[in-house]
């Protein structure tokens, strides 16, 4: 099975590294591709990579771009 390409975004470093943690030990094949503090960056990142990512977890209220926008 392919591992479910992941990036997580959210703008409090804490809640990002729990979401990762969280999501590495579910069992599941997932890949952490990458963490970001805001919505901003993370689309830049989907650009560069082409939208090369199967799943996006991501906050709603963030500086720059939120995870609605």
């Amino acid at each position: 099975m392919q591992p479910i390409r992941t990036i997580v975004v959210d703008d409090e470093a804490f809640i990002r590294r729990g979401i990762e943690r969280l999501v590495r030990s579910s069992g599941e094949p997932f890949e952490i591709l990458r963490g970001f503090d805001n919505g901003k960056d993370a689309l830049q990142f989907l650009h560069e990579v082409n939208g090369a990512v199967d799943l996006v977890i991501t906050d709603v209220k963030m500086p720059e771009m939120d995870g609605v926008a």
